[in-house]
Formats: structure tokens, C-alpha cells, sequence
């Protein structure tokens, strides 16, 4: 799975108490792929599926990153492309890697969506949340 146009931005700035200058971090992530084996299974209505990998899936990604402090420069790149690689090596293998699985909660597939739609409650769309389970 690698979506072409999907992307993150993030930005913090700020200053440090006692005068010591002024700091800026900017982190731009593209270009991700996850690669392995997904399995999936369903609830018999279909209102979750759930999601895992069978082993740890191979994950890339392409960080830009700009640090500074004041007005110079920090060379931080490579510190924190393995930070956000890091993180999301860690998001997988907690939340999808055997034994583990993500639920996905298909809300538009409420067994209740009747009665909640003409309580203006449902949104009978299909977007989803999820969780661990």
C-alpha cells in the first residue's frame, strides 16, 4: 500500500524562557508504503472488520525536516526521520501485528441505523472509526 498524494505537515515554534532565542521545527512526511502480509476478518453483520499483520510489515517514508535555532540551522534530519519511522514501526507492531488487531467500526452499517436515523442520530455513510482490540 503506498498512496501517491497523502502527506503530513507540522510545524512548532517557539521561545525558550530566559531569553535564549527563538526555535522553529518543521517535519513534512510523504511518500508511504507498508508492505506485508494484511489480514482481515468481519463481523457476521459486517458492522467491524478487523485488521492485523501476520508479521511486521516493511514500512517507508520520506521525511523533510528544518530545524533552527534562532537563525541557525540544526542538523537534526536524520534524527528525526528515524524518530517518525520509529513511531509508526511502533504503531503497527502495537496496534496490528499478531495477536494484536485494529477494529474498524463501520458506522453506517448500525444494526440500530433505522431507528437512530429517524432520531436524526444516524449518518448511514459508511465512514468508520476504529480501536484496538
Amino acid at each position: 500500500w503506498s498512496p501517491r498524494s497523502w502527506s503530513v505537515d507540522a510545524a512548532i515554534e517557539g521561545s525558550v524562557a530566559g531569553g535564549f532565542g527563538a526555535f522553529s521545527i518543521g517535519v513534512h512526511v510523504s511518500g508511504l508504503s507498508v508492505e506485508g502480509t494484511l489480514l482481515a476478518r468481519a463481523s457476521a453483520g459486517l458492522e467491524s472488520i478487523w485488521l492485523s499483520f501476520d508479521e511486521e510489515p516493511n514500512v517507508g517514508l520520506s521525511v523533510v525536516s528544518n530545524v533552527t535555532w534562532g537563525v541557525v540551522p540544526l542538523p537534526l534530519k536524520a534524527r528525526i526521520e528515524s524518530l517518525v519511522l520509529g513511531e509508526l514501526r511502533n504503531f503497527l507492531k502495537n496496534f496490528m501485528q499478531r495477536p494484536k488487531e485494529l477494529e474498524v467500526k463501520l458506522l453506517g452499517r448500525n444494526k440500530n441505523k433505522d431507528k437512530d436515523s429517524a432520531n436524526g442520530n444516524g449518518n448511514g455513510n459508511g465512514n468508520g472509526a476504529y480501536k484496538r482490540s
